[in-house]
């Protein structure tokens, strides 16, 4: 039985094609895929070819503008003829043209039919044919991550497939954000609950990355002495003297504790973000916690993307990427987006801020424009971990944070152990009364800046850490010299504190 439905909008074209690949590309459980076999030999596809599609929406047409393109040689086939779109369970196929008829097993659609295994469709009556299977186990689940890319790729309505086709790479190439992502959850006891739910390889990871760190430490003890003298030789006959508004103390056993510095580390985790577009605002159920921390200056600094998480697609956990590239559109196609955070201190203080309060760096990302049949284009906004744009500085009236150096911080040696403090996964966050930030350590990798990053080794963060403080260790004193950005396996990515402003 035909229906009558809508002509989809392109917008709606352009959430059911890329959001539907999207879903099976990174969610793929439950989720089923087609496949269309060519009848009919053309200039494009030869009889017998195959291809799956594992997303919500396909157009076939006459042109290149389509997932299923035929060339001139189909004279009959119009741009655009036909589109199959999942529906509930299954797949219908909607006529698109105006002049030249869709037909499914040899009848003639009025609007669009349910389709099944095996049914045959026709577009005009001299036009090419291809058969819509459905496979016994169709689950996307049960194809290589390889297949489903191609499939992404191809499927996406032509104006849309530069986009796909750089998401598709930035997934595949992803490295490693260290905002952590949750379920926005109503109290700290929620939160803490849901920290616990780690899975077992991650648990393996961070044993393996505390492990690494515990060997290092080892290793570089004896070595100390002589960095420091090397730090003074990079920086000049005169020692460093760490910025610091307040009064200097002077240097003692106990100013070398850590956990003097615990204070200025600061968990943040979302309080809500506010989406407003056309004068209507909508409160969107999406969040995350990172780190963040207080410069002597009274600067408050974390990472751009604990602030942007909907810029740095290729960096979030994949369950999240779909809502973020709906955040990204949103936030360059005529809206805005308000990120309202909370961060607490060990020492039981705390502050509100949102997105709005803070300086970013939005020079290193790359704007993708893509532009519909109908002529409507849409922006997107592609930020780097890997370009030393990842900070983010909100000034505030609070003195007596963390002394830092500038200097030293684009000018570190290979093999300088950094110090990290932050919030791994959420944890070390029990409640506002119980809040102590987690240890690690990790190496500089290479001499200096590269790319405007300082490459590390022995990663000693993860999700969670992102926006926390680095540490080096000069003249008996701990002193910023980074803020954590990402990493992958045992390498990380630092952004120098000498890049804010």
């Amino acid at each position: 039985m035909s229906t009558t439905v809508p002509q989809p909008r392109a917008t709606e074209k352009f959430s059911k094609s890329l959001g539907g690949s999207l879903k099976s590309l990174v969610g793929a459980s439950g989720r089923t895929y087609f496949v269309l076999e060519h009848k009919t030999a053309t200039q494009k596809y030869r009889t017998g070819q195959t291809t799956e599609f594992i997303g919500d929406y396909i157009e076939l047409g006459r042109g290149s503008n389509f997932a299923v393109g035929f060339g001139d040689d189909c004279t009959t086939v119009s741009r655009p003829h036909a589109a199959i779109i999942r529906k509930g369970g299954g797949w219908v196929i909607k006529s698109l043209s105006k002049t030249n008829p869709t037909l499914v097993n040899g009848q003639s659609l009025r609007d669009e039919v349910l389709l099944r295994n095996g049914d045959d469709i026709q577009l005009s009556y001299e036009g090419p044919r291809v058969s819509f299977l459905t496979p016994p186990n169709n689950s996307v689940k049960s194809m290589g991550m390889t297949i489903r890319l191609k499939a992404m790729a191809n499927e996406a309505i032509k104006p849309y497939k530069t986009a796909v086709a750089t998401l598709a790479v930035l997934l595949v190439a992803a490295v490693s954000g260290g905002y952590y992502f949750f379920n926005k959850a109503n109290n700290f006891e929620d939160l803490y609950a849901s920290s616990q739910i780690i899975n077992e390889q991650q648990k393996q990871e961070l044993i393996i990355s505390n492990e690494k760190s515990q060997k290092a430490q080892k290793e570089l003890k004896n070595t100390i002495t002589s960095l420091e003298r090397r730090i003074k030789v990079i920086s000049g006959s005169t020692p460093i003297t760490p910025h610091n508004d307040s009064n200097d103390k002077p240097v003692t056993t106990e100013n070398l504790h850590l956990s003097q510095l615990y204070p200025n580390v600061y968990y943040i985790r979302t309080s809500k973000i506010i989406v407003e577009i056309g004068g209507t605002q909508k409160q969107v159920e999406f969040g995350g916690s990172g780190t963040g921390f207080l410069l002597s200056d009274g600067r408050f600094v974390t990472a751009r993307h604990v602030l942007e998480p909907w810029h740095f697609i290729a960096n979030a956990p994949k369950e999240s990427q779909e809502e973020l590239i709906k955040l990204n559109i949103l936030a360059n196609n005529g809206g805005k987006i308000t990120h309202f955070l909370e961060a607490y201190s060990p020492s039981g203080t705390a502050m509100q801020m949102s997105s709005q309060d803070f300086m970013l760096n939005q020079s290193g990302d790359e704007t993708k424009q893509i532009t519909a049949d109908d002529g409507t284009s849409f922006i997107l906004r592609i930020a780097s971990l890997n370009n030393g744009t990842d900070w983010a500085v909100s000034r505030t009236s609070r003195n007596g944070g963390l002394d830092f150096a500038p200097s030293l911080s684009a000018s570190l040696s290979a093999s300088t152990p950094l110090y990290i403090l932050g919030y791994s996964f959420g944890m070390g966050v029990n409640n506002p009364n119980d809040i102590k930030p987690l240890y690690n350590e990790c190496n500089v990798a290479r001499d200096g800046l590269s790319n405007g990053v300082i490459y590390i080794s022995n990663r000693g963060f993860d999700q969670g850490n992102s926006g926390g403080p680095v540490f080096a260790k000069t003249n008996n004193r701990y002193v910023v010299v980074g803020i954590v950005s990402g990493g992958a396996g045992a390498q990380g990515l630092v952004v120098p504190i000498t890049a804010i402003r």
